[in-house]
């Protein structure tokens, strides 16, 4: 029987910054990495990242894979049934591998990304493109997660006023280039600065805790600078918003499209290239309409 599995799919818009008033397309770099020799390598974390390989199709649309290896603080290999361990006996070049396989639209400037837990995280995936794809200037790539049309809506109904915002990142890798929305991301940069901190976690509200039949809200540039953000270079953790009913906040992590393959085949524990890239063009197009309904709302088509 031959072994399958299904995997997790989020689509991501694209976005580049390089310290200019017009940054090149993402789509337009990977078309430049694929007439090169690959994989391209960046060393993060005591980790390598690859960008592995890159095909570009007639039309413009591309596929592609994203690697991690662990070469370094490895595991023992041990016997169940005895004590035997012995360590991973690897060569200089080698390391254990983790792949994430992905497609590009670039009418969309949109990566339809398979999610694998062991392999690279989206703020992982935007810091190894921003590295290996950088040229003759340091550029940022930021990849921003396509919300639910319904979170979309309430973000950008003009009557919605936030009360309440909590969100966590990381320091930008690229800290020179992020300039966009100041008024609400330069004092959040400036604390992080101050205590030359590397992450930061705020929560603030317009209201005291405990039910109050006073109901304040925050400045509209909460709405714009956080959908900003997470959509930047700056790696997010937490993003949410409350607005002025009692319902669940917007979470610019979590309400976001995503889908799963069908089952997938397997070649030992990794997916069948041709197999994987099937899946995902299907789940691309399952919800296809609804992104088009996004991005256009966006005013990104």
């Amino acid at each position: 029987m031959t072994d399958t599995k299904k995997y997790a799919v989020s689509f991501y818009t694209a976005h580049v910054t390089d310290g200019t008033d017009s940054p090149p397309a993402l789509s337009a770099l990977l078309r430049q990495a694929a007439d090169q020799e690959l994989p391209i390598e960046h060393r993060a974390s005591g980790q390598v990242l690859q960008l592995r390989e890159i095909e570009v199709f007639e039309g413009g649309r591309m596929k592609g894979v994203l690697a991690k290896f662990r070469d370094n603080d490895l595991p023992n290999i041990g016997d169940r049934s005895s004590q035997d361990e012995r360590p991973i006996d690897l060569e200089d070049s080698e390391g254990l591998i983790e792949k994430n396989y992905f497609l590009y639209d670039p009418g969309l400037e949109m990566m339809t990304f398979q999610i694998n837990g062991s392999g690279l995280n989206i703020n992982q995936a935007a810091g190894l493109l921003g590295a290996v794809l950088s040229r003759d200037r340091i550029i940022g790539v930021g990849l921003s997660p396509v919300l639910r049309p319904d979170a979309v809506d309430r973000i950008i109904n003009g009557d919605m006023r936030a009360r309440k915002f909590e969100i966590s990142f990381a320091r930008p890798t690229a800290s020179e280039l992020y300039d966009a929305h100041r008024d609400f991301t330069g004092p959040l940069m400036s604390l992080l600065n101050a205590y030359n901190g590397v992450s930061c976690s705020v929560s603030i509200s317009a209201n005291p805790p405990g039910r109050s039949s006073i109901r304040n809200y925050l400045s509209d540039v909460v709405k714009g600078g956080m959908a900003n953000i997470v959509g930047s270079t700056v790696p997010v953790n937490i993003s949410k918003i409350w607005f002025d009913d009692d319902s669940d906040p917007i979470d610019l992590i979590e309400d976001r499209i995503k889908g799963y393959t069908s089952p997938v085949r397997l070649e030992g524990r990794y997916p069948v290239p041709q197999s994987i890239y099937n899946a995902l063009e299907r789940v691309r197009e399952q919800y296809l309409d609804d992104i088009r309904l996004v991005l256009n709302e966006q005013g990104i088509e």
